[in-house]
């Protein structure tokens, strides 16, 4: 259940990438990020009534409830481990049992070929070079990523989603070592129970949920992917430049103060 376990994935080639990150954003004073808009993407997620609604209610609270909830003497999340032979990935929930009193309004049957990537990149992107940079990441992320969800037997589940965002930016911004497999489980759980009770989730169509569940994961995989080139290759400016971004998002999708969002020995801490 790794936040970042692809440092040795073929998936991620972090020569190629060095260069196109450097071009990709750059931390300009007082720590700020300049990447081509880093809220279009998730603001054109949220174009229908229920689809606001859902970004309405995404805070601190929300989180906040998902982990007391987790806490809350459920079942606890089967914990399944891949095989060697399975993909390595980043965010790799386990599978929720099962519960035929909870409806399942955080999945999703998905369309093929939408071009989310091209959309993703083109909204964000400044040159050529950025753009294509950004389609291969996501690309490669989303493909990975639906691989180790659905060995788990939960493929297409906003909540999914949701707990990689979570999971990587908050690791992302403080640096710190990937989450427990227990913490994951834990927060992709009572992530899954609260937005499952939310009015907005239940009346997105599978379209617009599909919106949303791609743009958290193209912007995890892009952070995750800035914050291993940092790790690999030493360079704290690119170290900088990734956590100032995990923190734009923590604030503009999470509603949360970054300082405040972090996991512990016990699981995702929501201060304040």
């Amino acid at each position: 259940m790794c936040v970042v376990p692809i440092r040795n994935s073929a998936v991620f080639v972090v020569v190629l990438l060095v260069t196109a990150i450097n071009s990709f954003s750059q931390v300009q004073g007082g720590g700020s990020v300049s990447s081509g808009g880093i809220g279009k993407a998730y603001e054109a997620a949220g174009k229908s009534a229920a689809a606001r609604e859902l970004q309405r209610r995404i805070d601190g609270g929300l989180l906040k409830s998902a982990v007391a909830r987790s806490k809350g003497g459920r079942p606890k999340t089967a914990q399944l481990r891949p095989s060697s032979s399975s993909p390595q990935v980043p965010g790799r929930p386990a599978a929720i049992p099962s519960n035929s009193n909870t409806p399942a309004f955080t999945e999703f049957t998905p369309a093929r070929n939408t071009g989310f990537e091209t959309t993703f990149a083109n909204s964000i992107g400044g040159t050529e070079q950025e753009k294509e940079f950004i389609r291969q990441v996501v690309g490669a992320t989303k493909t990975a990523f639906e691989q180790e969800v659905s060995a788990k037997g939960r493929p297409n589940n906003l909540a999914a989603a949701m707990t990689f965002f979570v999971a990587t930016m908050a690791t992302v911004y403080h640096n710190d070592p990937e989450p427990s497999d227990a913490a994951i489980d834990k927060l992709w759980d009572g992530l899954n129970e609260t937005l499952n009770e939310l009015p907005g989730v239940a009346g997105m169509t599978d379209a617009e949920k599909q919106i949303m569940y791609d743009t958290l994961v193209a912007y995890s995989g892009l952070v995750l992917t800035g914050h291993l080139v940092a790790q690999q290759t030493g360079d704290p400016d690119t170290r900088k430049i990734y956590k100032a971004l995990a923190g734009v998002l923590i604030q503009t999708v999470l509603k949360t103060d970054p300082e405040k969002l972090r996991f512990t020995s016990t699981g995702l801490v929501v201060g304040g």
